[in-house]
């Protein structure tokens, strides 16, 4: 994920070092269409927020192209 410094350091502490933090975030990725991802970080609750681009960008990363219908 590309980060502010501040984002950067609180997922490094509170979300890659929890894999239950982390596994919830990849579950409300997968299951949110909007482009803010409620987040837990210790004690606050943030959320992420995505431009359209960069929140397409990470689910063709995640999961490939969406296939048409």
């Amino acid at each position: 994920l590309a980060l502010c410094p501040l984002c950067a350091a609180k997922y490094k502490e509170f979300v890659k070092n929890d894999d239950e933090v982390a596994e919830e975030l990849l579950n409300a990725l997968m299951e949110s269409g909007n482009l803010e991802i409620p987040l837990r970080l210790g004690e606050e609750n943030p959320t992420l927020r995505f431009v359209e681009t960069h929140y397409i960008d990470l689910h063709v990363a995640l999961w490939g192209v969406p296939e048409e219908p």
